[in-house]
């Protein structure tokens, strides 16, 4: 029992400094990882009792929490960055950006205080605002091109131009 005691050992010390290293590296960038140490901490005392195979599990949960955490963190930054190039950009073609703008500032502030899920939702739901608020301004837009067609449609008629075709074109564009 004394080798398959050493392997075991052996796979929760990899286990752990595994676990140790990933937490480091992702510390590193402000990502608040506090289960994950938790966890690891656990390894540590199971290991220190000489229960290498749930040392090594729990450093391995240690692991996954570490990433997962990482992954929410960079998602939600993502998120907020390509929201705010969006709200810009429809601020431009004169879109109401009011609420996605107050959705993205709220995102910003539970990033700041490692709400990575909340900042994410927030950030999703300012992106869904915005995508509804330019097709609303495209809507608008592609009604007031009807409307000049229309007019300039009228204009042609009276000096008695066959514009069947054009209006039946009008027509379909109008549903």
């Amino acid at each position: 029992t004394r080798p398959y005691t050493n392997v075991m050992k052996t796979r929760a010390e990899n286990a752990i400094v595994a676990a140790q290293h990933i937490i480091s590296e992702i510390k590193k960038f402000g990502v608040d990882i506090l289960e994950a140490e938790t966890k690891l901490h656990e390894a540590l005392a199971a290991f220190d009792i000489e229960n290498f195979a749930a040392a090594e599990n729990i450093a391995r949960l240690a692991t996954e929490k570490a990433e997962a955490m990482r992954t929410m963190h960079r998602e939600a930054l993502d998120t907020i960055a390509t929201t705010w190039d969006s709200l810009n950009g429809a601020k431009h073609f004169g879109a109401d950006v009011k609420e996605p703008e107050l959705l993205i500032g709220r995102a910003r502030e539970l990033i700041k205080k490692h709400d990575y899920r909340g900042s994410l939702t927030h950030a999703q739901k300012a992106s869904e605002l915005l995508r509804e608020a330019k097709l609303s301004v495209q809507t608008r837009s592609a009604k007031n091109v009807i409307d000049e067609a229309t007019q300039a449609l009228e204009k042609v008629r009276k000096l008695d131009i066959d514009v069947s075709e054009v209006e039946n074109q009008l027509v379909a564009a109008k549903e």
